[in-house]
């Protein structure tokens, strides 16, 4: 965008070096940055700019749901394509795991959330007793929504617009990444 026109300051840049342990594994250490490298890199950047990818942090974990559970923008591509009910099932799912093996939730709220697989969706008061308290507070407002008016839409909308467009800008910012991607691919990183 032309209208975009920050400057950035970067202090104590280090370099990564990686060398071979004796034992055959290789180590990472930091080292000062020589001028040259420095200026290579700026020279890089002003030639061929720099893509903007969305991270983690607004399209979830990378991996497939049986790995990492769902994605912010699993749910945002449902509610899309006005698939409200995939959309809670998707909130209902939840995480699984996040780096790791480590489990992203309770077991608590685990069970919780199998309750919601084995009862079909179908019991929404069942599943915000098994919720404890003070958590999942998304999928307490959505079972509310579901108990109090019966229509999956409707319960969506229990939530905070924002929320519910974050989850659609996550989305966005996937379709974002694979066009990023393509273009490189097809056009070079100019």
């Amino acid at each position: 965008l032309l209208g975009n026109t920050f400057e950035i300051i970067v202090r104590d840049i280090k370099a990564v070096v990686l060398h071979t342990s004796s034992d055959g594994r290789v180590l990472e250490e930091f080292a000062d940055c020589q001028p040259s490298q420095i200026e290579d890199r700026v020279k890089c950047l002003r030639r061929t700019g720099f893509v903007n990818f969305a991270g983690e942090q607004r399209v979830g974990i990378a991996g497939d749901e049986k790995t990492v559970g769902v994605r912010p923008f699993d749910i945002g591509r449902a509610m899309l394509q006005s698939d409200f009910t995939m959309a809670i099932d998707l909130l209902m799912r939840g995480r699984i795991k996040g780096r790791g093996d480590e489990f992203a939730e309770s077991e608590e709220i685990r069970k919780a959330r199998a309750l919601w697989k084995e009862t079909g969706g179908s019991d929404p008061s069942a599943v915000l007793k098994a919720i404890p308290r003070g958590f999942l507070d998304r999928e307490r407002s959505v079972l509310k929504g579901l108990k109090r008016y019966g229509e999956p839409l409707a319960a969506i909308r229990c939530l905070h617009h924002g929320i519910r467009m974050f989850w659609i800008n996550s989305y966005q910012s996937v379709v974002w990444n694979q066009m990023a991607s393509e273009r490189i691919k097809r056009l070079g990183p100019q």
